[in-house]
């Protein structure tokens, strides 16, 4: 999905590079979520169930397919 979105911006990217970079998306959005950011309040308190639910949600809003049973951390 990272490699086939980058070649449609005209960047090519191997299949090592598109996997590394999938990974750093998903650990600053884990991040993001636990600790918030700029304009954003934390969520600490949230339990893995609750984590992976609501990247679901994100991911259907950004339009990636969500993969049932995908893991997140």
């Amino acid at each position: 999905m990272v490699a086939a979105r980058m070649r449609a911006t005209g960047m090519n990217m191997s299949h090592a590079d598109a996997v590394k970079m999938a990974e750093q998306s998903k650990d600053a959005l884990l991040q993001r979520l636990h600790n918030g950011g700029q304009d954003m309040p934390a969520f600490p308190h949230l339990d893995d169930s609750e984590v992976r639910a609501l990247v679901a949600y994100l991911k259907q809003l950004s339009g990636l397919p969500v993969r049932s049973g995908s893991r997140l951390a």
